[in-house]
């Protein structure tokens, strides 16, 4: 469990460090940021561009590994319905969209 974070540090930056600062982070909140740099960790920064992307990619990855762990424990899958969602995912990877079955 984390531990509550309570105690606040505060910082000055002049304009030209605090617009590198805001260049930076890309978003993510000021002291989140800082706070992954200072201990080590390399923020994770997703171009809002590419947010919507990732989302998608993301529920795409889902469905793959929830097929790969019905095939592995269960070993009772339809291969039409996996051969069907693999199609799927590689659609999805290449941003083709589906609309009503169509491709």
């Amino acid at each position: 469990m984390d531990k509550l974070r309570t105690n606040c540090v505060s910082v000055r930056f002049n304009d030209d460090e605090l617009e590198l600062l805001n260049d930076r982070r890309n978003g993510m909140e000021k002291g989140r940021y800082l706070r992954q740099l200072f201990l080590g960790e390399t923020p994770s920064l997703i171009p809002p561009v590419n947010l919507g992307a990732y989302a998608d990619l993301a529920r795409s990855a889902s469905n793959l590994n929830q097929l790969v762990r019905k095939f592995n424990y269960d070993g009772d899958i339809d291969l039409g319905d996996l051969m069907e969602e693999l199609h799927e995912f590689r659609l999805s990877l290449i941003g083709a969209k589906l609309k009503d079955g169509e491709e």
